[in-house]
């Protein structure tokens, strides 16, 4: 009864403090949207539980070019089949952007939004934030 008690104590703390899945990898997640044709980028990527069995992420895309609507749907749909399959993530929230949109501040793919990467960080001399 007292393990019982233990774990459901742990498994309610730890989807109320919003931690990643078990057994799931921020990374490998996102190496595998990488892998997805029409994706170039992928940055705030943020995986948690809404509940202990249902896992949950919201990202952005880069998608690669100057994609239409549909294109854009298109890669969303792929997204989308490739994590439920591979991580059984049914829940994503997805903002895509276009290439030409992100160029004035260059990423690395899974940039953490706490530590934004080196060239975002450097003042531009215009008199507004980095």
């Amino acid at each position: 009864m007292l393990w019982a008690g233990w774990r459901l104590l742990r498994d309610t703390t730890h989807v109320l403090m919003e931690g990643t899945p078990r057994g799931m990898d921020v990374d490998t997640v996102c190496k595998a949207m990488l892998d997805i044709e029409g994706v170039v980028d992928v940055h705030h990527l943020h995986l948690w539980n809404l509940a202990a069995d249902v896992p949950a992420l919201s990202a952005h895309v880069v998608a690669a070019g100057e994609p239409t609507l549909r294109d854009a749907q298109g890669t969303a749909d792929r997204i989308r089949a490739t994590l439920g399959e591979q991580f059984g993530l049914t829940h994503l929230t997805l903002k895509l952007e276009c290439t030409s949109l992100t160029e004035a501040v260059p990423t690395t793919p899974c940039d953490d939004p706490e530590d934004p990467p080196q060239a975002a960080r450097q003042p531009t001399g215009r008199g507004g934030p980095p």
